[in-house]
């Protein structure tokens, strides 16, 4: 689908400072408020009740651990202009928005660690009736494992056709749907994170995607005018 990129540009930044600004009045609330909120404990109960399939969270927490090999690998592509299973793509004018998108996301990395550390939120304690795979040393709020799906691998399936051939564009994007979307289900399924740490984690992760496209459109279009094909 070919976007105007102005408008694109005004939407981003406007879904960003959407979630950004719920994001905010979470995090606030939970750092007067430390975790579980009062939804949180049923929430897990039953998401931890209804979850057979405990060995699909273990494959999307390993895809969370290891978010980083992938993006690396989708950033040698890029910078190269190479195109797995896809003809090179020629000039880094055409490759600039995709760059800095990329480059961008990975500015917003430390975001999730530092509010962690303001709000200092606890995990999930099995003394409160909940199953804990194993005990971490971390705060829980926002889940780190959801944000960084949220923005690393949404980045790479928005400009997958800059690093992946065409065929591929489509099998990128679902994957990466489908790791976003069962991210929160994972964290709870295993004990690492309370639902409101997983809301969290979604609301910081799509303001950041957010404004990581609108900011990367600004550039890309500073550098390459012409309107691009996502």
């Amino acid at each position: 689908m070919i976007l105007d990129r102005e408008t694109r540009c005004r939407a981003m930044l406007a879904l960003a400072g959407f979630f950004g600004l719920f994001a905010l009045a979470m995090t606030t609330g939970m750092a007067f408020d430390d975790a579980p909120a009062q939804y949180d404990v049923a929430v897990i109960q039953t998401v931890q009740d209804y979850s057979e399939a405990r060995g699909l969270s273990d494959y999307i927490n390993t895809l969370g651990d290891y978010w980083w090999a992938v993006f690396i690998f989708a950033t040698v592509l890029l910078v190269t202009g190479s195109r797995l299973l896809g003809r090179p793509i020629q000039g880094w004018r055409c490759r600039s928005e995709a760059i800095a998108g990329f480059a961008v996301a990975i500015s917003l990395l430390p975001l999730n660690a530092l509010t962690k550390a303001l709000v200092e939120s606890p995990r999930p304690d099995a003394t409160l009736g909940v199953f804990v795979d194993y005990t971490r040393g971390t705060h829980g709020f926002p889940s780190g494992h959801v944000y960084n799906d949220v923005l690393f691998y949404g980045v790479m399936a928005v400009y997958a056709p800059m690093w992946v051939g065409p065929r591929l564009v489509p099998v990128v994007r679902g994957v990466a749907v489908a790791i976003i979307l069962l991210a929160g289900w994972s964290r709870m399924v295993v004990g690492a994170h309370w639902p409101s740490d997983v809301l969290g984690g979604y609301l910081w992760g799509m303001a950041a995607l957010a404004l990581v496209i609108g900011v990367a459109t600004i550039i890309g279009r500073r550098f390459h005018p012409q309107r691009l094909q996502v």
